[in-house]
This record gives structure tokens, sequence and C-alpha cells, in this order.
């Protein structure tokens, strides 16, 4: 049995690489243990909004509801209350400032997979609940896409990293789009220029304000793009006039 310690550390990013890996196969498995995550999952980003009367909302109808057989045990209430207290005022504010800024990336249907039947391909369908903000179901089906598709691997990484930032994930995006502007040179410059812009958001959303003021600063001061220089401009001053202690 899963330790409720472990489902924890996974919602809230902490596990290295390889534990996040074998948990999340460990999931694919066990699909009583993959709706528990999903229902803390669900706590832990209405608390990151800053949307505290639905959270309190949500615990109460866990603790009153039974699904399927589960009994949800009264841990997960502990845990979201406990959660709950030790939000910060700088969390909340920083979130406020991610979402009021971060518009996903424009996807096209015509970037479904070379010679595949259109509505069938998992990558069309993944554009296709992208494009209707079904972000969660975007991530199972990019996650779960093979490399030998015939689809360019960068694009797929690109909206992944989109998803995750959109879904309230942004260690995973941290590491998408470190990847992305990393370990490919040849980006093209309208996907590099977004991937720094949503990288400084996630590092915005991670409390990391450090790494994400010296990168809007870096999009404010030196980017190719007119539209993501403003938008870091309009950050910063927004970050600034917000107070907040780095």
């Amino acid at each position: 049995m899963i330790d409720d310690e472990l489902i924890v550390a996974y919602v809230e990013g902490q596990l290295p690489n390889t534990k996040r890996q074998a948990f999340e196969n460990l999931m694919q498995q066990d699909q009583l243990l993959k709706q528990k995550v999903l229902q803390y999952n669900r706590a832990y980003k209405i608390l990151v909004a800053d949307r505290r009367i639905q959270l309190l909302q949500t615990i109460q109808q866990l603790a009153n509801k039974e699904k399927e057989g589960l009994k949800w045990p009264k841990r997960l209430r502990k845990w979201s209350l406990g959660i709950l207290k030790q939000s910060s005022k700088k969390n909340d504010t920083v979130w406020q400032i991610v979402l009021q800024q971060f518009t996903p990336y424009p996807a096209g249907l015509s970037l479904k997979g070379v010679n595949e039947p259109e509505g069938k391909s998992p990558f069309y369908q993944a554009i296709t609940h992208y494009n209707q903000g079904n972000y969660s179901m975007v991530i199972s089906l990019l996650e779960a896409l093979p490399n030998n598709t015939g689809i360019d691997t960068l694009m797929v990484n690109f909206y992944l990293g989109n998803a995750y930032l959109a879904n309230q994930q942004p260690i995973q995006a941290i590491q998408t789009f470190s990847n992305l502007l990393f370990q490919n040179p040849k980006l093209s410059h309208a996907i590099s220029n977004a991937s720094e812009w949503y990288l400084a958001l996630a590092y915005l959303g991670s409390e990391q304000q450090t790494k994400a003021i010296q990168l809007l600063q870096h999009i404010a001061d030196y980017s190719e793009d007119i539209f993501y220089q403003k938008k870091a401009t309009e950050t910063l001053m927004q970050y600034k006039n917000s107070n907040i202690k780095q």
C-alpha cells in the first residue's frame, strides 16, 4: 500500500525523476491509487489557485462520499486542512500573477501525426483536448505517446509544457521547457521565444523567484519578440508592485 506522504510528495512535484517515473508506473497498474492521486491533486490545485472555499467544500465532499467502494480516510482531510493553514500570501499572490499572464500557445489541428487518420491519432486527440482546455487529458495522452510516431517530438514537448503550466504543475513545466531550450539549439525563433516566456512563468509559479526575475529581465531586455518583451516588462512591474519578498 502506498503511503500518503509519497502521494503528497508526487502531487507537490517533490519526487526525483526516477521515483516519479516508478510512481507513475504504479498508477498505470493501480486504478484506485490513480483515483486517490487525482483527488489529492484536485485539492492541491484548488489551494494554489487561492480558492479556499471551494477547497473546503471539496474536502467535505470527500469526507462524506463513498465512491466505488472507496472510503476516503481522515488523512486526506487532515492533509488538506494542514496545507490550507500553511498557505502563504506570497504563494497566492504569485499564482495570481502567473494565471493573469499565462495564455496557452495556440494549437492547430493540422499538427496531427503524419499519415494518421483524422481523429484517431493520439496527438490529434491531445490537441483537440488542448483547444478545449482539458489539460489533464492532454498530459495523459502526450506523456504516453511513443517516440516513433512520425510526429515532431519538439512540438509534442512544447505543448506538453503548456499543458503542465495550464494544469498548475510548474515543476514539470520547468523540466519540459528547460529541456526544449537547452537540448535543442535549432528551435525556431517563435518556439524558442515562447518557451523562454513559459519557463519564466513556471519559475514564478514554483516560487523560484530569483530565476524567474532574472529570466523575465532577460526577455524584457533581449527578446526578439516584441510581444514577449512587453509581457515580461508588465510581469516584472506587477511583481514589483505586489511587494513580494524574495
